[in-house]
């Protein structure tokens, strides 16, 4: 992706450094969406945990899953 940027841009504006530019114009986009990302995964992760902590007796209070073969009927 960013071949075909520096060579379309260099084409349409008859300049490298204008390919060359856009290209940096790219990595800052990547730059701040990672950013973002990082600070989005942190702020979920503590609304996760906080959700935990708030309330203990109901992440314990669930009752356990029977397994697929004690539902099976025997066979004859």
């Amino acid at each position: 992706m960013g071949t075909i940027l520096v060579s379309a841009v260099s084409q349409i504006t008859g300049r490298q450094s204008f390919g060359v530019g856009a290209l940096a114009v790219m990595f800052l986009i990547g730059f701040v969406l990672f950013v973002f990302a990082i600070r989005y995964s942190k702020s979920a992760d503590a609304a996760a945990l906080s959700q935990k902590t708030a309330l203990p007796e109901a992440a314990n209070s669930h009752t356990p899953v029977q397994s697929a073969k004690a539902e099976e009927s025997p066979k004859l």
